[in-house]
C-alpha cells in the first residue's frame, strides 16, 4: 500500500511539474533548452528528482536538487582538478556534474544505465558544444574499457550498481591509472536507505581514505564524501 501511494504521489508531482513547465516558458521565465529538457525529463516518473532534475547546471541557470557549485567548492575540486585529468563518472544521472566539470579537466566518460537520462545529458552536451564528455547509456557492471583514469566518482551511487561494495571497489581500482584518486559519495545520512560508508571503507584491502568531509546540498539531507587513493 504503501509503495502504492508513493507512486501515486511521485505520478502527480511530475503531472503538476509539466504543468508548471508549461506555463512558465508559456510566461517568458524559461528558456527554449530548458523547456525542453524539462518535457523529456518529465515524461517519466523518474526514481531521482520526480519533479525536478536531480543536479543543477549553473552555466544556464537549470535548477535542480542537488547544488553544483556547493558541491564543487565542498568536494575540493577547485584544488584537484587540472586540465590533464582523464574522469569517471559512474552513475552520472543526468550529467549536469560532469557537464559543468568539463571545463577543468582533459575528458569525462559517464556510464548512466536510464536511457532517458543519458538522452537529456547528451542535449544539453550538444546545446552547450561540450565535446570532451562521452555520455555511456550501459550497466556499470557491463562497463570494461581499454583506457584507465585519473580521477573516478562514485557519487551515492555504489548502493545501486547491485554489486557487493568488495567487489565496487576492486572494479574501480582496476580501472584507475597509478596515483590515481577517487571521489566516493556516500548515500544519505540519518535517513531511511542511507549508509554508514565510512565504517565501510574502513579496513577494506584496496582503498585507504586519503580525506574526508560532509556535504549537505541537497535540502538539508547530508551526505559523507572520501578522498581514496590505492593501496
Amino acid at each position: 500500500m504503501k509503495k502504492f501511494l508513493k507512486r501515486l504521489h511521485d505520478k502527480l508531482n511530475t503531472y503538476a511539474a509539466r504543468r508548471v513547465n508549461s506555463y512558465r516558458y508559456n510566461k517568458g521565465l524559461l528558456s527554449e533548452i530548458e523547456y525542453n529538457l524539462r518535457n523529456e525529463f518529465l515524461k517519466e516518473v523518474e526514481q531521482f528528482g520526480v519533479d525536478d532534475f536531480y543536479q543543477n547546471y549553473p552555466p544556464l541557470k537549470i535548477s535542480g536538487r542537488r547544488n553544483t557549485l556547493s558541491r564543487f567548492s565542498v568536494y575540493g575540486m577547485q584544488e584537484r582538478l587540472n586540465k590533464g585529468l582523464e574522469v569517471l563518472d559512474i552513475g552520472g544521472n543526468i550529467g549536469f556534474f560532469s557537464l559543468y566539470l568539463s571545463r577543468f579537466v582533459k575528458s569525462i566518460d559517464l556510464v548512466e544505465q536510464n536511457q532517458n537520462l543519458t538522452n537529456i545529458a547528451k542535449k544539453l552536451a550538444d546545446h552547450e558544444k561540450i565535446d570532451n564528455v562521452k555520455i555511456i547509456n550501459l550497466d556499470f557492471k557491463k562497463y570494461s574499457p581499454e583506457k584507465r583514469y585519473d580521477l573516478i566518482m562514485s557519487l551515492a551511487v555504489h548502493g545501486w550498481v547491485d554489486m557487493e561494495l568488495d567487489q565496487y571497489l576492486k572494479k574501480i581500482k582496476s580501472l584507475l591509472k597509478e596515483n590515481g584518486i577517487v571521489l566516493m559519495e556516500s548515500h544519505m545520512n540519518y535517513y531511511s536507505g542511507g549508509d554508514d560508508l565510512g565504517e565501510s571503507l574502513k579496513g577494506n584491502s584496496h582503498f585507504d581514505i586519503i580525506d574526508r568531509g560532509m556535504v549537505d546540498d541537497d535540502k538539508g539531507r547530508c551526505r559523507e564524501f572520501f578522498w581514496l587513493k590505492a593501496k
